[in-house]
């Protein structure tokens, strides 16, 4: 299915205010019947003209909203859409950036035509690039994300990829930290070591990886808590391995001093799962099935790409 299907389903309907112009035809009827007084008629007249007003700026509204629908259909109603592919999450990202930047020329020139906003913004060589570097680090993001899944495989761990985050999550049942606890065992060690081997190999052996990547935050996961996750544990988790897997003493690895700079320490948090959601209830449900709290028995490695198109230039 084509964008141009697709988004038509989100199309606003042009000059279509009912509930606004209803206000209208009220308030006319009872500017009819002013004669009854006139402080009557004055309201009257006060509620038409504010009735009008409202009409009229929702209608503006609207037409400006057809503006932004119709400049991204002019950038990219040839995309193929899949919701079950990578491309629907880069799809939404580049829909924002276009509309932004609709919304950015509207402001700039209020009664501006909706296809002159579109022809505007196609004749924009800075949303162009823009638009081209988010495309080329979903390409780098998602051939990183099979590599990594792919080694990772092959040394007998199992993960799983959130594309769009740019998430590996490598479910360690097995070996994992003991319920309450924040202390990397022996047997957590040895895993661990060979998990963040495996992540610098292919990172530092792939100077296009190497190029792009900003940051690389590392979660550890807090045991189930009521209906979403320890965070407080989990961040005392992701430190503790932070300090197995760089203390030189206990364990040396192939580009360890690299990859330390790029690892950042963090924690989970509701916003990660679905930023949308306001209501905190909703959003730990949200965590919990991104993450899966009935087996917290995970670590991620959430990898971050620099936003300078200029870390593109080369292939």
């Amino acid at each position: 299915m084509a964008l141009n299907d697709w988004y038509d389903g989100s199309k606003p309907n042009d000059y279509e205010v009912p509930w606004a112009y209803a206000l209208v035809g009220l308030s006319v009827l009872l500017l009819m019947g002013s004669a009854l007084g006139g402080i009557h008629g004055a309201v009257s007249t006060w509620a038409y003209q504010t009735a009008l007003s409202t009409a009229k700026s929702e209608n503006t509204r609207l037409k400006h909203r057809v503006a932004r629908h119709d400049a991204v259909k002019a950038f990219l109603g040839n995309q193929a859409v899949n919701e079950e592919a990578d491309i629907y999450g880069l799809l939404l990202s580049e829909i924002e950036v276009v509309e932004r930047a609709a919304a950015t020329e509207i402001a700039r020139q209020p009664q501006v035509a909706s296809m002159d906003v579109a022809s505007t913004l196609l004749g924009n060589p800075k949303l162009q690039r823009q638009l081209t570097t988010m495309r080329k680090q979903a390409g780098t993001r998602r051939d990183l994300m099979a590599q990594l899944e792919r080694g990772l495989a092959e040394a007998g761990f199992n993960t799983t990829i959130k594309l769009r985050q740019g998430e590996v999550i490598v479910h360690l049942a097995g070996s994992y930290f003991t319920r309450g606890s924040s202390r990397v065992t022996p047997r957590l060690q040895k895993n661990l070591n060979s998990v963040f081997t495996i992540y610098a190999d292919h990172i530092f052996n792939h100077p296009n990886f190497k190029r792009n990547i900003a940051q690389i935050e590392l979660v550890a996961l807090g045991d189930k808590k009521e209906n979403t996750l320890d965070m407080d544990l989990g961040y005392q988790r992701s430190r503790s391995i932070y300090r197995s897997i760089f203390d030189s003493k206990k364990t040396k690895f192939k580009n360890q001093k690299d990859l330390m700079k790029l690892i950042k320490v963090s924690r989970i948090n509701y916003l990660d799962a679905q930023p949308s959601l306001q209501n905190k209830k909703d959003a730990a449900a949200s965590l919990c099935q991104h993450y899966g709290c009935e087996d917290p028995k995970k670590i991620v490695l959430r990898v971050q790409f620099k936003e300078s198109g200029d870390a593109h230039a080369k292939p």
